[in-house]
């Protein structure tokens, strides 16, 4: 069950963000199983609207802030690991013919130019920590915008938040909120936030196809 003061904060970021929200969407298009991991494959649509499709194609770098939380379904629901909280970057490939997308790790995987929807890769817990019998969704908050390279170091802490927040039902919402407001306040962006469907535990266990 999703709290009220998670949608107020949600309706708060909404009027705080520049742009129209409606444009920009995030689905939980796959949960499974990537080695030891439970994975979420993220699909983000309408992210290349006119102002970021611009920046890329002036040769800039789109950042996207994301955090997400894997919970258990229970009578009081309860984070099954701690949030992943991590920005990936979009710019344009040596080539100009392609997306670069570089992972919070530092990996690098092309995508096709203006692709909608872009894919984004989520490891978010160890297999381990799911009981077969239970059932889990996932939480995903994510922010686009626009920050100087030479900078992008040292705005990611202070305007994101750092990698170790504390958890709680209530916390994506904060993100959200923290994030729209710094973001609205220095930079262009977007904010938008999507629920998963409930999954038992061992179908979080079959394989996910390989990456292509």
């Amino acid at each position: 069950m999703k709290p009220p003061a998670v949608i107020l904060l949600t309706a708060g970021v909404a009027l705080l963000a520049h742009a129209t929200l409606a444009a920009l969407g995030i689905d939980v298009a796959r949960l499974g199983a990537s080695g030891s991991t439970v994975r979420a494959e993220l699909s983000v649509r309408g992210l290349f609207a006119e102002k970021f499709r611009r920046l890329i194609e002036d040769g800039g770098t789109l950042h996207i802030r994301i955090r997400a939380e894997l919970w258990e379904d229970r009578t009081w629901d309860r984070l099954a690991a701690p949030a992943l909280v991590g920005t990936w970057s979009v710019r344009p490939s040596a080539s100009g013919l392609s997306l670069t997308v570089s992972d919070p790790r530092g990996t690098d995987i092309d995508q096709p130019l203006w692709a909608d929807p872009l894919l984004l890769r989520l490891d978010l817990a160890p297999l381990s920590r799911l009981d077969d019998e239970m059932r889990y969704y996932v939480r995903v908050g994510l922010v686009a915008g626009t920050i100087g390279d030479h900078a992008a170091d040292d705005v990611n802490d202070a305007v994101f938040g750092r990698e170790d927040e504390s958890g709680g039902i209530g916390a994506l919402g904060r993100f959200l909120f923290r994030q729209a407001l710094a973001l609205s306040e220095y930079f262009q962006s977007e904010t938008t936030e999507v629920t998963s469907r409930r999954v038992r535990g061992r179908d979080l266990r079959a394989p996910l196809p390989l990456a292509r």
